[in-house]
């Protein structure tokens, strides 16, 4: 794993502190290890910011779930979402000033041949260096859940082998939960909200996407919530639609919100596909194609959950880490490495798990991971969150051979196989 995309890694899987809000009282759970996964980690404080948040994925989509109890947010990713900036691509032809190139290096040194070579490529309209059209992410979900009353036992937990995440609390009510996976045999985002019988009470909304080069409409229809976006600078855009399911309680539409009172549990079902030509009819057919799937969480996880614990669990790792401190909180996990000077056996055993978990979410059919793995919260991501090829892709996959993950791989070669044609001109 490369350090750009570690530090995401180690944030969104190990959360960073920060308050609820103002007023509200937030008391962590006191049992981390009766809630640690075999292969997973418990965090006891929400998520400060998008990089925080619980990351789920199947190598197409992606989700983060920041875990606030009371103002949650979903943020929806798709592995093919780059936004089209409009840039001017010129290829200076600069082959035939090849020898001149190398003289000037032995003569004057690297620097001169650099500028020798960019002046010549402005000669021919090269416009300079362009950033490259930016990772972005789809669309977000805002839950809204307001409650009274402080909110104990509060933990996140991500499950490496089953690729299911959650954040569960309590109130005077009861217990209350999200749950949530992105399933690789569906390819549907699957959240689900429980409480207490007749106590989930919450309102969902889906914005407009705030971005200039972005022209999106949203619309709030019976059962959930369509989006419709076309990129400004052409390539076509991407349709959005999420589907929700209320069990027992009263459903209220309005133009922009579904809100829920009452509900024994609520279910969403999302699902985003890119556009590369502007089709009238492809929202209607995303909406139709994802009103097929069952609305059932547990039905959808259990395939799921198997078919991603089938290349989880082909290898372990134990460095004799105590049990102890494999039950604790990622936070006092790293404030036990950072105060005493070592690094835990089961912080590293922890860390080994989470680079496989982010490979197998993050690895799709058509592409592997990017400097932001499958994630982005974000419309400025560093170095645009592309593919570098310098070293930093070759060391997001390189871990997959040792950790006998191969299928994960198809996506490297497709990336690659599609980049030939543009690297038979540069190298022209």
């Amino acid at each position: 794993m490369r350090f750009v995309h570690f530090v995401f890694c180690t944030s969104a899987l190990f959360g960073i502190s920060f308050a609820v809000c103002a007023g509200d009282t937030l008391v962590p759970v006191a049992d981390t290890a009766a809630l640690m996964p075999k292969h997973g980690t418990v965090s006891i404080e929400p998520a400060k910011k998008w990089e925080d948040s619980l990351a789920a994925g199947n190598g197409v989509m992606g989700a983060l779930l920041a875990g606030d109890p009371q103002r949650d947010t979903l943020i929806v990713n798709h592995c093919k979402m780059w936004l089209p900036l409009g840039t001017r691509e010129v290829l200076p032809e600069l082959g035939e000033f090849l020898p001149v190139v190398r003289r000037i290096i032995a003569e004057k040194g690297y620097g001169e041949a650099f500028k020798f070579m960019e002046a010549k490529a402005h000669q021919q309209g090269w416009p300079g260096l362009a950033w490259t059209d930016p990772f972005h992410p789809a669309f977000f979900v805002n839950i809204g859940q307001p409650m009274s009353g402080a909110v104990t036992d509060y933990a996140r937990v991500e499950d490496f082998s089953t690729g299911e995440v959650w954040v569960q609390w309590r109130t005077a009510e009861g217990e209350f939960s999200r749950r949530m996976f992105v399933s690789r045999t569906d390819n549907v985002i699957a959240l689900k909200m429980t409480g207490p019988k007749g106590k989930v009470s919450c309102k969902l909304e889906v914005p407009k996407v705030g971005n200039d080069k972005i022209d999106s409409t949203v619309a709030c229809t019976e059962d959930g919530f369509t989006l419709h976006c076309l990129y400004v600078k052409g390539k076509g855009g991407y349709d959005g639609a999420v589907r929700v399911a209320a069990d027992g309680g009263t459903v209220t539409n309005s133009d922009k919100t579904i809100s829920m009172e009452g509900a024994d549990a609520v279910t969403l079902l999302i699902r985003v596909e890119p556009t590369k030509v502007v089709d009238p009819g492809s929202l209607k057919k995303l909406a139709k194609s994802l009103g097929r799937v069952s609305m059932n969480y547990d039905k959808l996880l259990k395939p799921h959950a198997a078919a991603f614990g089938a290349v989880f669990n082909r290898v372990a790792v134990d460095l004799g880490g105590s049990p102890v401190e494999r039950g604790m909180s990622s936070e006092r996990l790293l404030d036990l490495a950072k105060k005493e000077n070592r690094m835990p056996a089961a912080l590293l055993e922890r860390m080994y798990d989470a680079g496989r978990y982010e490979f197998i979410c993050t690895a799709g059919p058509d592409t592997p991971p990017n400097l932001f793995g499958i994630w982005t919260g974000t419309w400025v991501p560093a170095w645009s969150g592309d593919y570098t090829l310098d070293t930093n892709l070759q060391l997001d996959i390189e871990s997959a051979l040792s950790g006998n993950m191969a299928e994960g791989l198809g996506g490297y070669f497709r990336l690659l196989e599609g980049f030939v044609p543009e690297f038979q001109k540069n190298a022209k």
